[in-house]
């Protein structure tokens, strides 16, 4: 069951990869190697269950201290996590930014999408989307 869960994984950690890469092709004309692609996804793989690993093995407590500190937490029953992202499209001077609202328990509590003009620098749409989730998060 386990390599299953396994293999599982990292055929998503695939799929994630060769998406990415196929939107980079699709809007910005970006080529990678595809064995540059495989070896992220194995890295991220890897990665992923480093992280997870602590769950099934024993530990002396500094090693698992070690190891939480490297990995994601739920956040506090008081915090709130918004995530935000933007993605723009040089050809037609377009930009997108979406964010979302989640309570410790990971429910959504918001989400907002906008689309805009490209400002022409990916940086500031991403901070577009980070002064919009701070709006949102003034609303909640």
């Amino acid at each position: 069951m386990e390599d299953g869960r396994k293999h599982i994984v990292l055929t998503v950690s695939i799929l994630w990869q060769i998406w990415k890469v196929r939107n980079d092709w699709c809007f910005n004309r970006k080529r990678k190697e595809e064995r540059l692609v495989i070896n992220k996804a194995l890295d991220e793989w890897h990665e992923f269950e480093e992280c997870n690993e602590f769950r099934t093995e024993e530990r002396s407590r500094t090693q698992t201290e070690e190891r939480i500190n490297n990995c994601w937490r739920p956040p506090d029953p008081r915090t709130i996590c918004i995530n935000t992202d933007a993605a723009v499209h040089k050809a037609t001077k377009a930009s997108g930014r979406g964010m979302v609202a989640r309570n410790y328990l990971g429910n959504i509590l918001a989400a907002e999408a906008h689309v805009d003009r490209y400002s022409g620098l990916v940086q500031i749409e991403e901070a577009k989307a980070i002064r919009e989730a701070l709006i949102l998060a003034r609303t909640i």
